[in-house]
């Protein structure tokens, strides 16, 4: 982890910068997965997503579909 770690503060920008070339986005800039993409179908933050509901004035949150 410690290369890895080293590797992202040399190359952070370049980083991210590929990372939005690659993310689809919105015209109000979401990010917005394709009807095909594999993580549509992921799961394993609803547990998270629905404790965070319960949550008392946290801000609204929103997804595109």
């Amino acid at each position: 982890m410690k290369d890895f770690a080293e590797w992202m503060n040399k190359n952070r920008s370049r980083a991210y910068e590929h990372a939005r070339k690659i993310t689809k986005y919105d015209s109000a800039g979401r990010v917005v997965l394709g009807k095909d993409d594999p993580w549509r179908n992921e799961t394993v933050w609803d547990e998270y997503g629905k404790e965070l509901d319960k949550i008392e004035n946290l801000p609204a949150r929103s997804m595109v579909c």
